[in-house]
């Protein structure tokens, strides 16, 4: 299954490295987007960020800190088996 992550405001998917997780497990990094202009609301931006996400099969999605806001906004586009929140 992959678990699409989303890191922090101001950190990458190095965030994400030190997790031990099971072998069938793909983590997939979703960064940050840079904004199309000051008036972008926050649920267009996650639409953009659902474009990287394959929905064909089933997912999940983690979020840290900030990431785990674009995880809840996300779930208004995709529909995850699960979602992960982290601090």
């Amino acid at each position: 299954m992959k678990i699409y992550n989303i890191s922090g405001l101001g950190a990458n998917g190095k965030a994400f490295d030190k997790l031990q997780l099971n072998q069938d497990v793909e983590l997939i990094n979703i960064p940050w987007l840079s904004p199309e202009n000051k008036t972008e609301t926050l649920a267009h931006y996650a639409q953009r960020m659902a474009d990287q996400i394959d929905q064909s099969e089933d997912f999940v999605l983690m979020g840290l800190s900030v990431g785990g806001i674009r995880v809840q906004e996300l779930n208004r586009f995709v529909h995850p088996v699960h979602n992960i929140l982290m601090s």
